[in-house]
């Protein structure tokens, strides 16, 4: 019960991360597209 319990936690855990990493990459590629300027 404990080693599945704590399998799901790191799991929850590889989750959250990866969450967190795309929101940041999605957030930095947003600013960067901002301070490019696209229309002429």
């Amino acid at each position: 019960m404990a080693g599945k319990l704590r399998r799901w936690l790191r799991e929850a855990a590889v989750f959250l991360a990866l969450l967190i990493a795309i929101m940041v990459v999605m957030d930095v590629w947003r600013a960067a597209f901002a301070t490019t300027p696209l229309r002429t």
